[in-house]
């Protein structure tokens, strides 16, 4: 009997048709069995539901269960023999058998400690951060002048070279114009906090601004080469011209491209620039030191080593920024805290104790900086409390 409640609830589960109560007892029941009797129903199952080439999907029959999302890449079938399409679909569904199992780990975690939820709830509802309402982008110009990008009105745009629009996705797009003077001198455009800024340059290249990164760009590209800065963390769409090099430069390090996509997030008080590759190639330059990434590998640079380190990295944790979400990989609590940082306006940050707490997974970003503290408390032993503009993190 056990066996076939177990069967049924594992379906519900799938096919997200699952309550709160089911859950609780599907819990109960993989508590009380060995992993080793569990993995098979799981691999059955996931045959029967899922499609060769597909993975976990969204569980989203809670409002507690609908913070977490697990995002799993597709993997395209593996091509030659028979037996290597199968060990190919056998390593899928095992990675899919394991994130489910993590994840109802996790959800047990959850429903066991309500009772310290609660207590956070209360502690952050009297006092909140939230994210600004009106994302300030400002252009500031050679000549000293400086315009607010999300308020300026278009006449105003034309005439400092910038025209705004609506891109497919509903978002904002500024789009740089050629200044009409070839020695114009670099612009620097400024994000402000809490907000992802696009940008076209005159090329026809997309950059995505993360929250509070600042881009110094020419007027014009020259006939020879098309040379930008950065400051703080940025995404690259880079149009492809094989007679114009595309040079992104940073306080040590500098990025040469034809055609890529790319991140690099240069933190500005530790000196250390991280580049990553997502598509195409890039050279990453470091004094006398230079390294060609492939898509995958993350290029990491400071100005204390004089040496460029490089290792592979998982893209989503990479770009998670620009697809709305925190994402942690391991991260202690004070690499959190400078994520949020950079979206919420915290003055200070106390920590009290630090405790043994890795933060792995992914966030959705949220109005209130208080939405995010309840669900990292809700994973970790930390109890957060919002006050006069300052976060305090106890045991």
């Amino acid at each position: 009997m056990g066996q076939d409640q177990l069967n049924d609830l594992l379906t519900q589960y799938l096919n997200g048709t699952i309550d709160k109560g089911e859950l609780r007892r599907l819990l109960g029941l993989i508590a009380d069995k060995d992993i080793l009797e569990i993995d098979p129903i799981i691999d059955q199952l996931l045959q029967a539901n899922f499609q060769p080439d597909q993975q976990s999907g969204h569980f989203d029959s809670d409002a507690v269960l609908s913070r977490i999302r697990l995002r799993t890449n597709e993997q395209k079938e593996p091509q030659g023999a028979d037996s290597t399409k199968r060990t190919g679909r056998r390593i899928r569904m095992y990675w899919a058998a394991a994130s489910i199992m993590g994840f109802l780990i996790i959800l047990s975690v959850l429903f066991n400690q309500n009772s310290k939820s609660t207590s956070t709830d209360k502690a952050l509802a009297s006092s909140d951060i939230f994210l600004s309402a009106e994302n300030q982008v400002v252009l500031y110009l050679v000549d000293g002048s400086f315009h607010d990008l999300t308020r300026a009105n278009p006449e105003t745009l034309r005439d400092i070279g910038v025209d705004v629009t609506i891109d497919e996705n509903g978002e904002r797009l500024f789009i740089l114009t050629p200044s009409r003077k070839k020695s114009d001198g670099y612009r620097i455009i400024k994000n402000g906090k809490g907000n992802v800024c696009q940008l076209q340059l005159t090329d026809g290249s997309h950059v995505w601004l993360n929250a509070d990164a600042t881009l110094s760009y020419p007027g014009q590209f020259t006939e020879s080469k098309r040379q930008v800065g950065i400051e703080g963390e940025a995404f690259f769409e880079v149009s492809h011209d094989e007679h114009r090099p595309f040079e992104v430069s940073t306080a040590n390090t500098v990025i040469r491209v034809l055609g890529t996509q790319f991140n690099i997030a240069n933190d500005r008080s530790s000196g250390i620039t991280r580049t990553t590759l997502v598509e195409g190639s890039v050279k990453v330059s470091r004094e006398h030191h230079a390294v060609v990434l492939h898509p995958g590998w993350q290029a990491t640079t400071d100005e204390i080593a004089k040496g460029i380190s490089t290792d592979t990295v998982d893209l989503r944790d990479v770009t998670a920024w620009k697809e709305g979400y925190f994402r942690f990989n391991d991260h202690t609590i004070e690499e959190v805290m400078a994520q949020l940082a950079a979206w919420y306006n915290i003055k200070h940050v106390y920590l009290e104790e630090q405790t043994q707490d890795r933060f792995t997974g992914s966030i959705t970003r949220g109005q209130k900086l208080s939405e995010v503290l309840v669900q990292l408390a809700e994973i970790s032993n930390y109890r957060f409390k919002i006050k006069e503009g300052s976060v305090y993190i106890m045991k």
